[in-house]
């Protein structure tokens, strides 16, 4: 604390000089007030639809690891899913990579698992307050756990299978 209001009282002097560096570390003077260059630090802190995005992938990658395709093509059908879900959500086989690394790797022990089911879901509109609720309708929503790391079946459904045209 004592560092910055000698700084800052530099400041106000206008005697603040770029020669004026700090001894022990060698940075000081104007340098010592100017912003950090890069993007700035949000402390892990990532949007909400960034969290849609990766259980959107993880869903679609898990349906067809389920169908039994094998990792590659369920990462290109996952990006398909998604886009047919969002399509003006970017996402690319990169995006799938790296989500798939960070939330749904075979190296821990457990990772996210992220199922459709059909749920009854009260139904709010025009319900007097304190007043109980009698209408309830059948909706699908997305849940997600956390599990151990599922088993996929092995099969022989590959890339080559799909991507290539047959001469």
């Amino acid at each position: 604390m004592a560092k910055e209001n000698y700084w800052l009282e530099l400041l106000q002097n206008n005697s603040l000089k770029l020669d004026d560096a700090d001894p022990a570390t060698g940075v000081g003077g104007a340098a010592k007030l100017k912003r950090g260059k890069g993007r700035p630090s949000t402390n892990g802190a990532q949007p909400a639809w960034m969290l849609y995005r990766a259980m959107a992938i993880i869903e679609g990658y898990q349906k067809f690891r389920r169908e039994g395709y094998n990792r590659q093509v369920s990462q290109e059908k996952a990006v398909g899913h998604v886009k047919s879900l969002l399509p003006k959500m970017a996402v690319s086989i990169g995006t799938v990579k790296r989500v798939l690394a960070r939330d749904h790797s075979a190296a821990f022990k457990e990772c996210w698992v992220v199922e459709r089911k059909p749920e009854e879901v009260p139904v709010w509109e025009n319900v007097p307050l304190g007043a109980p609720i009698v209408e309830f309708k059948t909706m699908e929503v997305l849940q997600f756990s956390l599990r151990p790391f599922p088993k996929h079946p092995k099969t022989k459904r590959t890339a080559l299978d799909f991507s290539r045209k047959r001469r």
